[in-house]
């Protein structure tokens, strides 16, 4: 737990008090939002290297964009992405979290220095040459008149550009401020994501100048910007919960680690790869909730919950209560960090009651061909193999529908253990999609017990 004694307590209680008499107690600099050619260059380069996470979009952008996509293909800069991609499975959030470390306008971007490495700089591009990318992502520029072309776009961009800012200032930063008990750990700008649906994305910069940006993606169709303000909570909480879990370690790994095994296929399709993801992910969810109820109403909040029953966090409804009396004392709990004992003890119950649901769920035993490894395109069936008998008429399907394969009508073995799934697969594509989700539970055993969503993701040669 954190905390040095009972001076600096004494101080912390009289600072939160303060705040919740006046949410403006801080001296917040409040968010900004602006439009970032780097980002926008980089995440059309990551749509031509076939990167995750960068499919969907904007028709309008994606249709200008398609004049250039010859050379964003071509270039040297979208080959490396590619490539890292497969070879170290460069993530979506990875992207802005470079864009946030390059200075200088497209066409002459500066590298950051990674020694020591940045805080804030995304792990997976370690061990990239990040100049010679740098160099290669400006020569993109230069070819393709990047900047020349974005101002072109203007009345594609500028109305997104005030849609941005009118619901940016909605958000009510001073509050999240006050509820983790610090300010804002750097400068906040939201930009908008134009290819990035249904995908939002969080990054930061440490040091002397610190830094957050936070994407937000444009629906293809209707409001740009649906829950803006919950969206912006939930990303710059992400920032906030950074180190939380490795400063708590000691009292939330046990716990955390016995409900990630409990529910583990469940967080993989939620991008939960360890303890650690899953409790930042179950926090930011909870901690939602907690901002509707202030801002919105119960009801809003009610919604909220059942969105997350849905998403595979039943445990949110009983956080968000605990997180309600953290939040009635604040003379014990001056910060977030002093709360962490009280949430390892629910978490370990939470745990015990994933572990016993998890005793009765179906799981998923193997799939063919082998998902870690490069699949032939020429395969014509993949093969799902459960633990136990399942429902033989029961099957969803859940994802984009530009990430998944071409799909037959399934069929199970005898026994019900096995699917077989006829298929139609292209050559150096990446396809993934979830059994189950979303609200879908087709997949179900025998005794009517739903499968955890199961996330099915392969490469092919």
């Amino acid at each position: 737990m954190s905390g040095s004694g009972p001076t600096r307590r004494a101080l912390l209680s009289a600072a939160a008090a303060a705040c919740f008499v006046s949410r403006r107690a801080y001296a917040s600099p409040g968010v900004g939002a602006t439009l970032d050619p780097t980002y926008m260059l980089l995440a059309a380069l990551a749509r031509a290297a076939d990167l995750p996470g960068f499919s969907g979009g904007l028709p309008a952008w994606t249709t200008a964009l398609d004049a250039l996509l010859p050379k964003l293909r071509g270039s040297g800069a979208a080959s490396v992405l590619h490539r890292l991609g497969t070879t170290q499975g460069l993530g979506f959030e990875a992207i802005p979290s470079l864009a946030l470390h390059l200075t200088g306008a497209p066409e002459a971007l500066l590298a950051p220095r990674v020694d020591p490495w940045p805080a804030g700089l995304d792990g997976r591009w370690k061990g990239v040459d990040l100049p010679a990318l740098t160099k290669a992502v400006s020569s993109t520029a230069a070819a393709t008149r990047w900047s020349s072309f974005v101002l072109a776009q203007s009345s594609i961009l500028t109305p997104l550009d005030t849609a941005l800012r009118t619901e940016v200032g909605r958000f009510d930063l001073p509050w999240l401020e006050t509820w983790f008990g610090y300010p804002t750990p750097g400068v906040l700008q939201a930009h908008p994501g134009l290819l990035e649906f249904p995908h939002d994305a969080a990054a930061r910069r440490t040091g002397l100048d610190p830094a957050i940006r936070v994407v937000l993606a444009v629906t293809p169709e209707g409001e740009p910007f649906p829950r803006a303000p919950l969206r912006l909570l939930q990303l710059i909480a992400r920032v906030y919960l950074s180190d939380f879990a490795r400063t708590h370690q000691d009292v939330l790994q046990v716990p955390m680690e016995r409900l990630y095994g409990a529910v583990r296929e469940r967080a993989l399709t939620e991008g939960c790869g360890d303890w650690e993801s899953l409790l930042t992910q179950s926090l930011i969810r909870a901690i939602g909730v907690r901002y509707l109820v202030h801002h919105d109403g119960r009801s809003a909040a009610s919604v909220e919950v059942a969105a997350q029953l849905d998403a595979g966090f039943p445990w949110v409804l009983v956080l968000a209560d605990t997180l309600a009396s953290y939040e009635a004392d604040r003379a014990r709990f001056p910060t977030f960090g002093d709360f962490a004992v009280e949430l390892a003890a629910l978490f370990s119950v939470v745990a015990g009651e994933e572990e016993d649901r998890a005793a009765h769920r179906p799981h998923v035993v193997s799939v063919a061909p082998d998902p870690a490894s490069l699949v032939d395109p020429a395969t014509t069936t993949l093969t799902i193999t459960f633990d136990r008998p399942m429902v033989a008429t029961g099957w969803s399907f859940v994802g984009a529908a530009e990430e998944r394969p071409e799909l037959g009508k399934p069929s199970f073995s005898a026994d019900d253990r096995t699917l077989t799934l006829p298929c139609r697969l292209a050559r150096g594509r990446r396809y993934r999609f979830t059994l189950n989700g979303d609200g879908a539970r087709g997949f179900r055993s025998a005794d009517g017990v739903p499968l955890d969503p199961y996330r099915v993701s392969f490469q092919t040669r």
